[in-house]
């Protein structure tokens, strides 16, 4: 819905004297975040103790993985209220500097009760394996996850009323199809092979027949990029630490296999935007997000380039030729433009520059065997000490 002459001039004339529930009142079919976002586009000020009682809650499960620890506090900047639901199997550190400004709750999305959602206006599901290897080692596991748990979040997001619900899926399911030139849109019929594929498109099909007011699917592609709870499991964030600790990028298969992309940081204002879309523009809807689609011997030469020009290193570029069959897909990503507006923005060699200087020259993140960068091996791990994990749900009633 577009906004009219009248509303605007309402706006303009009201809104440093009227309340927040006085401007309601007057703009009945607009809610508390679409008019904050339109005083912001004329320039109104907005005082952010004005309108911080009246800020939408947001459910984040999942919170403190990868995308997660920066997502948080970019809604916190926005004025969010934010409400956490996390396993804690990957621990809770990636939230630390935010901590106090946000409600966290220690539990499992398998089971959501009505007062894990008590208040929230939004829900965006993070939770989830997310990654081939685990899916594959654990096959149970992670379809009870990822397909089940979004159908028992979502039936309790059904049940109390919450109108907004973004889950996070991803363009992998779209590996599998034929050998095809053209790039894939979301009105593709996809046939997922693999594991953790097909457990991401059965959560999609779970969150549609909810019933849910405003359901949204978004297929990401790869993520890359800092994040407070690292991740190292990742193409660039992997051959950018393989770069780092050997001088060395491998690229299997010939590099010849194309992966969509999109940074971390981009991916987060992502949801905020679909968080403030006009629910008219993206209920129901499928997005694939990405900067593009790169074959992995252009990534690698990407970051080989970035890191001559920005630290003076020399790394060398290595092809194996091997004949193993890797995954390989492009995604069509102008649909989100087309409805709101959004486009990637971030290039990888912008990323692995920034990532350098905080590894490099802040020193972070520079262990680089931590098992906890590396989900599987983490995993692996904490099975051997789950004791020592928290979390109210022990670890062999996840994998067992």
């Amino acid at each position: 819905m577009k906004w009219t002459d009248e509303e605007i001039e309402i706006l303009k004339q009201h809104y440093d004297k009227a309340s927040t529930q006085e401007l309601s009142i007057m703009l009945p079919n607009r809610a508390i975040n679409q008019i904050r976002d339109k005083a912001h586009c004329l320039k109104i000020k907005l005082t952010k103790i004005l309108w911080s009682d009246f800020m939408a809650k947001i459910l984040v499960t999942g919170a403190a993985g990868y995308i997660g620890s920066v997502l948080v506090p970019l809604l916190l900047d926005k004025g969010y209220h934010v409400k956490v639901l996390d396993l804690g199997l990957f621990g809770l550190q990636g939230l630390d500097r935010v901590k106090d400004l946000i409600e966290l709750e220690v539990g499992d999305i398998r089971r959501a009760t009505v007062d894990d959602v008590h208040g929230c206006d939004a829900i965006i599901n993070l939770a989830a394996f997310s990654n081939d290897p685990i899916a594959d080692k654990w096959p149970e596991a992670n379809m009870s996850i990822n397909r089940d748990g979004v159908a028992a979040l979502a039936a309790v997001a059904k049940a109390y009323g919450v109108p907004r619900f973004i889950q996070a899926s991803s363009a992998s399911v779209y590996d599998g199809l034929p050998e095809n030139p053209l790039v894939t849109t979301e009105e593709e019929e996809v046939k997922p092979e693999r594991g953790y594929a097909l457990s991401k498109y059965e959560s999609e099909r779970v969150l549609f027949r909810a019933g849910l007011q405003c359901p949204i699917v978004v297929r990401k592609g790869t993520v890359y990029g800092w994040s407070p709870r690292m991740r190292y499991d990742l193409i660039v964030n992997t051959m950018l630490m393989s770069a780092l600790t050997t001088n060395q990028i491998t690229c299997f298969c010939g590099g010849v296999q194309y992966r969509p992309l999109i940074s971390i940081n981009d991916v987060a204002k992502m949801y905020v935007r679909l968080l403030e879309a006009d629910s008219d523009k993206v209920s129901g809807e499928i997005f694939n997000v990405s900067f593009g689609n790169h074959q992995v011997l252009e990534i690698a030469f990407e970051i080989q380039k970035t890191l001559r020009n920005h630290a003076q290193l020399d790394i060398d570029v290595v092809v194996n030729n091997d004949p193993r069959v890797d995954r390989s897909y492009q995604i069509y990503d102008k649909k989100l433009f087309r409805r709101i507006g959004f486009e990637a923005t971030e290039s990888i060699g912008m990323v692995v520059r920034s990532m350098y200087d905080r590894i490099c020259c802040k020193c972070m993140n520079q262990d680089f065997d931590n098992p906890l960068y590396y989900n599987i091996k983490w995993i692996d791990t904490a099975l051997k000490i789950a004791n020592t994990i928290p979390t109210t749900t022990k670890m062999c009633d996840i994998f067992h």
